[in-house]
């Protein structure tokens, strides 16, 4: 199909075109990905399933965009179907040609449809997606641990093992399911297969895998490569943290000490970690955990407000009235907008669209963090990105939607 810009636009649906979009992609994002051949053995399966769009110039690939169905824990562990976004490029030769934004409205508009209550994305440049109605939903930071001084502890009479990527994969598939957490993504497709060796792997495989168990089930998993190094005939090296997940803070507090006890590490670093993780508070010297590169991670475009928010739990009882702003994306008044009540009771609330005053005026791009509970209002007041209609609203909005964790996505996509 051809657009009023010159362009075509159109789905794909063969391993030719397939092959294509990556090495668009690949073009795109400078920094390389998998090769090839590996990478469309792995995503020729989701041809049928996720949906993998594509921007031509002369029949030549120019943009690409792809999206799938997920699901993303509420506070409560509730969750809300969802469609994550990923693939989004333009080829440097066809930039501010308008389309990112046609890419982006189709799939925008594709989602309203289905039925999806949000649509979210990693962001790879703050300032790209705001105009599209998205905004951070969560916060990930990275650790580094000086391992000699941070003192984690004993890892104490557990049962670890080191296992092959087939075991790994079938322990963390469960472990992910029993992760909760507010912002958590559901495991994005071929992530689990990739994670364990068993897709896009390394060769040769440099990667150690580890589960631990309790009465023989797995309570915990953790996947890590190690940087070996020598100086003076001392060691010297870094464990570099591909994934650690518990599904309680004991089996997370096990899991540290176990990194903390490689032989011949004297440091770890980690990627992208719930800012509140749990290592922060397990050195026995707090300084040795550094938190660093902390910064937006999840991002969300509200669709559906009232189904966003009733599938949620509140901590307190009351009723609060948010006027969302919602310019939509280029076709109109987007789907947001207008006046919402939150009535809450018993730890579970409705929402729904209302005429009343507003308590809380907000856009639509600051509406994901006080839906995941990742700041408090009070502070989103101060920052000038919501209004405080009614005065007091924010300190009962704060006790509506306090969260006793913090959100994190766990994966990327």
């Amino acid at each position: 199909m051809t657009s009023d810009n010159g362009f075509g636009y159109e789905r794909v649906e063969t391993v030719e075109r397939l092959r294509e979009f990556h090495e668009v992609v690949g073009t795109v994002f400078v920094g390389g990905g998998p090769a090839l051949d590996a990478w469309v053995d792995a995503f020729r399966s989701r041809l049928a399933v996720d949906d993998f769009r594509v921007a031509t110039d002369r029949g030549r690939i120019v943009g690409t965009y792809r999206s799938f169905a997920q699901r993303v824990t509420t506070v409560g562990a509730g969750s809300v179907p969802t469609r994550g976004v990923t693939a989004v490029t333009v080829l440097p030769t066809h930039r501010r040609r308008g389309i990112l934004t046609r890419l982006m409205a189709d799939g925008l508009d594709d989602a309203l449809a289905d039925g999806a209550a949000a649509v979210t994305l990693i962001a790879a440049e703050y300032g790209i997606y705001g105009r599209f109605g998205f905004g951070p939903a969560t916060d990930a930071a990275g650790f580094r641990i000086d391992v000699e001084r941070a003192g984690l502890g004993p890892v104490g009479d557990v049962d670890l093992r080191f296992v092959t990527g087939a075991d790994y994969l079938t322990a963390s598939t469960a472990v992910h399911a029993g992760v909760v957490i507010p912002g958590k993504v559901s495991r994005p497709p071929t992530e689990g297969e990739r994670r364990a060796g068993l897709l896009l792997a390394d060769v040769p495989d440099t990667t150690h895998r580890v589960v631990l168990y309790r009465d023989d089930l797995p309570v915990g998993v953790v996947a890590y490569r190690v940087d070996e190094l020598w100086e003076d005939n001392m060691p010297g090296s870094t464990l570099r943290v591909v994934e650690l997940l518990g599904v309680d803070a004991d089996a997370e507090r096990t899991l540290w000490r176990f990194v903390g006890s490689v032989d011949w590490v004297t440091k770890v670093v980690t990627g992208p970690r719930p800012v509140d993780d749990v290592v922060g508070e397990l050195a026995a010297n707090p300084r040795a955990v550094v938190q660093r590169e902390r910064s937006d991670h999840l991002w969300l475009r509200p669709l559906d407000v009232p189904a966003m928010f009733t599938a949620r739990t509140f901590a307190a009882p009351g009723r609060l009235v948010l006027d969302v702003d919602d310019p939509g994306w280029g076709r109109g008044q987007g789907p947001a907008h207008g006046r919402f009540v939150i009535a809450t009771e018993g730890g579970a609330g409705t929402c729904a669209r209302t005429d009343e005053p507003a308590d809380l005026a907000l856009p639509v791009t600051s509406l994901p963090r006080l839906w995941t509970s990742d700041d408090t209002v009070t502070r989103r007041v101060a920052a000038g990105d919501v209004a405080e209609q009614t005065p007091g609203a924010a300190a009962r909005a704060d006790l509506l939607l306090f969260s006793p964790r913090r959100p994190w996505a766990v994966d990327g996509f």
